[in-house]
């Protein structure tokens, strides 16, 4: 897998051993995309120390050489649903348990400008 993670301490491979990527978490990538799978994952157990993190990326071997994006066009897509994943663990069980239809869930690009500097500038630097 290539992408990478955050925690608010750890390394990459420390993170995805404890989201523990199996082949349910992988989801398939549009076409357009460079990868055909890729994992977007998190968890949010505040109670604990670094018990933030979310990881990422597109699975290898998985290229498709005739993709409209590019790797890191299709890696940049992966962090923004990142992002909004971020934002879902970061709010109440109470306020997540409002949403009716999360197939309607909408993330602008305002809220993910939110999201990039609140937790994503620790993610993607």
């Amino acid at each position: 897998m290539s992408g990478g993670g955050v925690s608010d301490g750890g390394l990459h491979d420390t993170l995805a051993a404890k989201v523990g990527p199996t082949k349910s978490k992988f989801m398939q990538l549009p076409s357009e995309m460079y990868s055909e799978k890729g994992t977007v994952s998190g968890w949010n157990a505040p109670e604990v120390r670094d018990g933030f993190g979310l990881v990422i990326g597109q699975i290898d071997g998985t290229e498709r050489l005739e993709s409209t994006f590019g790797r890191q066009e299709t890696d940049r897509c992966l962090e923004m649903a990142a992002l909004a994943l971020g934002i879902l663990l970061t709010e109440s069980p109470e306020k997540l348990e409002r949403f009716n239809n999360p197939h309607e869930l909408v993330f602008g690009s305002k809220l993910l400008a939110q999201a990039r500097r609140k937790i994503g500038n620790r993610i993607f630097g």
